[in-house]
Parts: C-alpha cells; sequence; structure tokens
C-alpha cells in the first residue's frame, strides 16, 4: 500500500495518474510503500506538469519513511532526483542530512525534458544502480544501508507545482530481468 505523506488532500488520482499538487515554494512532498525490500527492482514514470522546470522529482530506496532532507529528522534513505531540465543528483540521507557522497547537480541526456521520465533503481546487495529511461547514470555502493522502503518524492523550490507519476513498479528478489540485465554483472 502507498503511504501518502500530509495533507492527504494535494495527493489526487485523476485519468489513471497520481497526481501531488504543491502549493508553495520550499515544500518536499513523498510518499512510499508500506513493505520494507532489500533486493529489487524499482520502476516510476513521472514528469512534473506545472512549476519550474528545475523543480526536484525523483525516488529513494531503502529508506525508513517519508523523504524529507532536514537535519536531524531520523530520515534514511538512497536519493535520486532529476528535473525536468535535465539536471539529477544522488545522495545518501541519514538523520535527515545529505552525506559526503552528494553528487552535486549534473546533467544527462537521457533525461526527457519535453515529457515523462521512467527512473529506475536495481538494488543487489550492496549495490545500487540508477537509470532514467533505460540509461545508467549513476551507480551507487553502500554498505550502510541495505534494506528498507521504496518512495517516491517532489520538491519545488521556487512555485506552486504538479507531478504526476503514471506507475509504480517494486519487482522484489531476483533482480535480473529483461532489459536489466545489462545492468547488473
Amino acid at each position: 500500500m502507498l503511504v501518502t505523506d500530509t495533507p492527504a488532500a494535494s495527493w489526487t488520482v485523476a485519468n489513471d495518474l497520481l497526481n501531488l499538487n504543491t502549493t508553495g515554494a520550499g515544500v518536499w512532498r513523498s510518499a512510499y510503500y508500506n513493505s520494507g525490500f532489500t533486493d529489487f527492482v524499482y520502476e516510476v514514470e513521472m514528469q512534473r506538469t506545472v512549476g519550474s522546470t528545475t523543480g526536484s522529482m525523483g525516488i529513494y530506496v531503502r529508506g525508513n519513511g517519508f523523504m524529507n532532507p532536514i537535519a536531524g529528522n531520523g530520515g534514511y534513505a538512497n536519493v535520486f532526483t532529476i528535473t525536468q531540465g535535465g539536471s539529477y543528483w544522488y545522495a545518501t540521507m541519514l538523520n535527515g542530512d545529505l552525506m559526503g557522497d552528494w553528487t552535486g547537480w549534473l546533467t544527462s541526456t537521457a533525461i526527457n525534458t519535453g515529457g515523462p521520465n521512467v527512473i529506475s533503481a536495481v538494488a543487489s546487495g550492496s549495490t545500487i544502480q540508477f537509470m532514467v529511461n533505460g540509461i545508467l547514470v549513476h551507480t551507487v555502493t553502500n554498505t550502510t544501508l541495505t534494506g528498507g522502503y521504496c518512495g517516491i518524492f517532489a520538491h519545488e523550490g521556487t512555485a506552486a507545482a504538479t507531478t504526476v507519476w503514471d506507475y509504480m513498479m517494486i519487482e522484489p528478489g531476483a533482480v535480473v530481468r529483461n532489459r536489466y540485465q545489462q545492468c547488473i554483472t
């Protein structure tokens, strides 16, 4: 079951899409599956439809609840975010703080700036691979966070925004499947 943060009225389903409407600047919002996972393929399709193209949206894996990077809040996760403008970053979040492995803002031609993007995480042991539209863009080895929830999030730094998700899929256990075979060695 998907657990959404509050206010619940910000989360709606319309035309078979999960919509998140944020009404102000500096807002972090998230939702997660309330089952823990260790090794898995996690995939979501997302798009920012209203708001700044620099607003973040992404996935987090092996987390302990809602994704809210506020130092001291107790949250942890492996966080991967993109923007509709073509940028991305990765970081480990421990106790609500982004750790020293934060990549900084990077760019990738794998990100579709004009429409939806499929973001995938393939987790096997201590290795997690993050893909955008089937293209590997980041690999991390993390021996600290080896299991937990998979979730989605959005952040808007400047104005109100709408982010939509078309589907979310978690396949636990054996992670080498079909198109993912080229990603795991």
